[in-house]
């Protein structure tokens, strides 16, 4: 597996790998109905390539075909002499044929190295039901549970952080 930057060519390989990575979510966590809510079929090309523009997303890759993605949005707080960096994992999908073969873990490392060369001492993540376990695993902690109106239908997601160390 390699993990490299996004290109605007991966933009249609990342809409298939979101779509088919929520909709191979399992009836017991989100409903069919909230699942096309969160991935509307078909998918927006438009929408989402300018979104993966500005997200700029690690890509992982096993041969041809892409495998996962993740990004991490960086934020500065405070004043210039005490200034807070926090990173939020803005998304990370795996594509269903390879979830539990450490794409996620790979992406997920890749963004706390990209968080620690920007001095972010706190990482937080809107994590999903299916995410939650991931997260925790890998020493996330909840912060808070939420429902999240989408087109129509609610989902419940949980706020969680991991604070960093150098």
């Amino acid at each position: 597996m390699r993990i490299r930057p996004y290109r605007p060519e991966d933009a249609a390989s990342l809409v298939s790998l979101f779509h088919r990575a929520v909709h191979g979510i399992g009836d017991e966590l989100y409903s069919a109905k909230q699942r096309e809510a969160w991935a509307p079929t078909p998918p927006d090309g438009d929408w989402w390539r300018e979104r993966l523009a500005r997200m700029q997303p690690e890509v992982a890759w096993v041969g041809a075909r892409v495998v996962g993605f993740a990004s991490l949005l960086v934020t500065v707080s405070g004043s210039p002499r005490s200034s807070l960096h926090q990173g939020h994992i803005d998304c990370l999908f795996t594509h269903p044929a390879f979830q539990g073969q450490g794409v996620a873990s790979a992406l997920l490392g890749q963004l706390t190295q990209q968080a620690r060369a920007k001095a972010v001492a706190l990482l937080t993540v809107d994590a999903s039901r299916v995410a939650q376990p991931f997260f925790a695993a890998r020493g996330f902690e909840v912060v808070c549970y939420n429902r999240v109106p989408l087109r129509g239908e609610v989902l419940e997601n949980c706020s969680m952080r991991r604070r960093l160390t150098r």
